[in-house]
C-alpha cells in the first residue's frame, strides 16, 4: 500500500523540492495501483507544499472524479481507466516540475552576483578563457565594432542541461552548475562608437571604421543611442542572411561596450530539446547571458 508523506509545512520563501519529488513518486504510485483515496491524499499533500499548484491539482482531481464516475457507468473499462490516469499523471508531471525548475532558479539579481562571485574566485574562469577575452578586447579596442565567436553562460528558464546540448551538438561545459556554449556568435559595439555615430548624424548605418572624436557625451540621448544599437543589430542580421539571426536575451555590457548574443534561429529551436524538461518545451526564456570572464 503507498505511503503518504506528512504534510510538511512549507515557508514562504522556500520549498522543500526533495520532498515534492517523493509525493510524486507516491502519486504515481497510487495512481498505477488505483489507489484514488491515496492519490487524492497525495495530491493535498503536494498542494500544502506548492499553494501555487491549486488550479492544476484542482482540474487533475476533476479528471479522476470523471474517469471514476466513467468506471462506476461501465463506459470506462480498468485498463482505460489506468491509462487516463497515467496520461493526467505525464501532464501534472511536467508542470510541476517546471514549477520546480523555477523554484531551483534563484532570481536574476542572485544568479548574476552568484556568477560574479564564482568568476572572481575561480582559477579556471581566469585562465581558460584569457584568448577568447583578450581577442574581444582588442578587437574592440582597434574597430569599435566586432562580430566574433566567444563562450557564452547562458541562464534560461528552464535551464540548460550540458548533456543534452552536447547530444545536440552544442559544444558545451558546465561551470560550477551553470552552462557554458562555445563558439557563439556575439556582435558588439563600444559606447565611444555610438556616441560617435550619434553626433555625426550616422545612425541609419554602421561604418566599417572608428573616427577619432572627443566631446561625444553632450546632446546624446537614449533615444538616439537605442537607435544606433537596432541599426547595428539590423547590420549584422543582413551581413549573414543564410544563418536567420536573432538577438537572443538583453544585450550584455562588458568592457565599456554592449554585446548582442546572435544566434541562428535554428540553433535557438534546438536549445529548446537541451533543457531539464523531460520534453522539447514550447517556450525558452532567455534570462540573462554573460561572458565567463572575470574583471581583471
Amino acid at each position: 500500500m503507498a505511503i503518504v508523506r506528512p504534510m510538511l509545512r512549507a515557508e514562504s520563501s522556500a520549498v522543500n523540492v526533495e520532498a515534492v519529488q517523493e509525493l510524486l513518486k507516491d502519486l504515481e504510485f497510487a495512481l498505477g495501483k488505483l489507489q484514488i483515496e491515496t492519490a487524492k491524499a497525495t495530491l493535498r499533500a503536494i498542494l500544502t507544499q506548492i499553494p501555487g499548484i491549486k488550479s492544476k491539482n484542482a482540474a487533475f482531481l476533476n479528471a479522476i472524479t470523471s474517469i471514476q464516475e466513467g468506471v462506476a457507468s461501465d463506459d470506462i473499462s480498468m485498463r482505460e481507466q489506468q491509462r487516463m490516469l497515467k496520461d493526467e499523471f505525464k501532464g501534472y508531471e511536467l508542470h510541476l516540475n517546471n514549477m520546480l525548475e523555477e523554484v531551483r532558479t534563484p532570481s536574476q539579481k542572485e544568479e548574476m552576483l552568484s556568477i560574479s562571485d564564482l568568476l572572481e574566485h575561480s582559477k579556471h574562469a581566469l585562465t581558460s578563457f584569457e584568448q577568447n577575452r583578450d581577442s574581444l578586447e582588442r578587437a574592440i579596442a582597434e574597430r569599435g565594432i566586432v562580430t566574433a565567436y566567444a563562450p557564452v553562460l547562458a541562464l534560461t528558464t528552464p535551464m540548460l542541461e550540458v548533456s543534452k546540448c552536447k547530444a545536440n551538438a552544442f559544444n558545451a561545459t558546465s561551470f560550477e552548475g551553470y552552462p557554458i556554449l562555445h563558439k557563439q556568435m556575439v556582435a558588439g559595439i563600444s559606447t565611444e562608437k555610438i556616441l560617435d555615430m550619434v553626433n555625426e548624424g550616422k545612425g541609419s548605418s554602421v561604418p566599417g571604421k572608428p573616427k577619432k572624436s572627443s566631446g561625444r557625451l553632450p546632446g546624446s540621448t537614449h533615444e538616439q543611442r537605442q537607435e544606433v544599437l537596432d541599426q547595428f543589430v539590423d547590420s549584422v542580421i543582413s551581413k549573414y542572411p543564410k544563418l536567420k539571426l536573432i538577438s537572443v536575451g538583453a544585450p550584455y555590457h562588458w568592457y565599456e561596450t554592449t554585446w548582442f548574443w546572435m544566434l541562428p534561429q535554428a540553433h535557438f529551436n534546438l536549445l529548446k530539446r537541451c533543457t531539464l524538461s523531460p520534453t522539447t518545451v514550447q517556450s525558452l526564456s532567455i534570462k540573462k547571458w554573460s561572458f565567463p570572464f572575470a574583471s581583471r
